[in-house]
């Protein structure tokens, strides 16, 4: 029977003669299930921390250790494709494992036992492992489906997709807690932890369906086999690891102020969760409209070129946590930030795929990962010390938080943008200003019927 939707989708995002058509299709509503628990796991653990007494030096250690474990995890990502002999097994598997370990955080606020928040953090750690595995391999499964004309768009569309049913997720779950009365907090966050858990076990059978691609690992010794040592003894010369380079030392300036600006609100703004997670929601909805939009352009002039132009603003980003404590404000200022991440983390994906060989995006995904992953770790713990450690200024150490990350990428952006290059050729020059004009759609460069 002639389905209208599936139709659109075939002709506007990928060619319908595409051998990876169904896969694509799977893609998007595993993307929808897999949203609940990533939403769920990135605003919510914080306050649940807080509700079970954690100090922000105990927040930083939530962050930073699952980060570092998850990005070590990054190491064995090859040998568990080729143990396991499928890339598919590897997603199910760790999707199934996942929704397992997550699923006890719902109960761990009735039970206060001597070691409960190391035992939180144990879990954390296991979901953060298996979630870097997976974000790994499905996105170089999603690699070998789409080719680069077509890449940047549909990962665009899928994740707005996925944003929406983030966004949707967050919405509900802070409604639900700010409506609680604060005996039925412990009720509300196991309502919420309970439908991330079998959200993930949906996500799971939907992986199940996605057609398999054989993985061609280069052999030891051959052409393209690379050590991590190799690889990062490339800085310098080698473009993509100039590149991974400068997006860890993005994501490290970035997040030593980053898991602070929830406990922020929470604690020393005292905003409620429906005004917390409205904030965080400018961010995510700012995001999930331009991500198309951001891809659209990224196959028009190259990823290089957006996350230049983007990463210029990023530095500026932590400077209005510093001025701005109005609510609506603040959600003003997150939507800027939401538009300008978007191109960033959107590109980033996007420039593994154009500048690393199919048979080696399994293992080059696992290094960006993985630096990346110790870049949250650095930065988190580094936030966690300085916010124990710091001089009160202006009535609160969080501002000097947010004035290092603003120094840190600064100088990131100064010193490493300039060290890697686009690989595709032959891209049409536009300015920075006439790009992000043509994103918003005041002064479009680029048109559908360029396609």
């Amino acid at each position: 029977m002639f389905n209208p939707s599936r139709a659109m989708i075939s002709r506007s995002l990928f060619p319908a003669d595409s051998p990876y058509a169904r896969s694509l299709r799977i893609a998007w509503p595993e993307g929808i299930a897999a949203a609940v628990i990533t939403a769920i796991a990135d605003y919510y653990l914080i306050p649940l921390a807080l509700m079970m007494g954690a100090v922000p030096y105990e927040i930083g250690l939530l962050v930073a250790i699952p980060h570092l474990l998850g990005s070590l995890s990054q190491l064995w990502a090859c040998r568990m494709v080729l143990t396991l002999g499928s890339r598919r097994r590897v997603l199910v598997l760790s999707a199934a494992s996942q929704a397992v370990f997550f699923a006890p955080l719902a109960i761990l606020p009735f039970f206060p036992f001597s070691g409960r928040f190391a035992f939180m953090i144990a879990l954390v750690a296991v979901y953060r492992i298996l979630g870097n595995l997976i974000g790994t391999v499905l996105s170089s499964l999603l690699g070998d489906y789409l080719d680069e004309n077509w890449r940047g768009k549909f990962l665009g569309w899928r994740l707005r997709i996925v944003g929406i049913a983030g966004l949707v997720t967050m919405a509900s779950a802070g409604a639900l807690m700010s409506h609680a009365k604060l005996q039925w907090a412990s009720g509300a966050f196991l309502i919420v932890f309970t439908a991330a858990s079998l959200s993930r076990a949906v996500s799971a059978c939907y992986l199940s369906r996605v057609q398999d691609v054989p993985y061609a690992h280069p052999a030891n010794g051959a052409a393209g086999s690379f050590s991590l040592w190799q690889f990062l003894g490339g800085f310098g010369s080698r473009n993509f690891t100039n590149f991974v380079v400068y997006a860890a030392g993005m994501m490290f300036s970035a997040m030593v102020v980053s898991p602070y600006i929830s406990v922020y609100m929470l604690k020393e703004l005292k905003f409620d969760y429906f005004t917390y997670i409205t904030i965080h929601m400018a961010a995510v909805t700012s995001g999930l409209l331009v991500f198309p939009l951001w891809g659209h352009h990224a196959d028009k002039v190259g990823n290089a070129h957006i996350l230049k132009a983007t990463g210029a603003l990023i530095p500026f980003i932590p400077l209005y946590w510093m001025t701005v404590k109005t609510p609506w404000i603040l959600f003003l200022c997150e939507c800027c930030s939401g538009f300008i991440w978007a191109g960033f983390n959107l590109c980033a994906v996007n420039f593994i795929f154009d500048a690393v060989r199919p048979e080696n995006r399994v293992k080059c995904l696992s290094y960006f990962n993985l630096l990346n992953g110790i870049a949250i770790f650095a930065g988190s713990s580094a936030g966690g010390f300085l916010s124990s450690h710091l001089p009160q200024w202006f009535g609160s150490r969080f501002y000097l938080l947010c004035l290092i990350s603003f120094l840190g990428r600064l100088g990131t952006t100064l010193y490493l943008s300039g060290k890697f290059r686009e690989v595709r050729p032959a891209l049409p020059k536009l300015s920075n200003l006439d790009l992000f004009f043509s994103v918003l759609g005041i002064k479009p460069a680029f048109t559908e019927a360029e396609n």
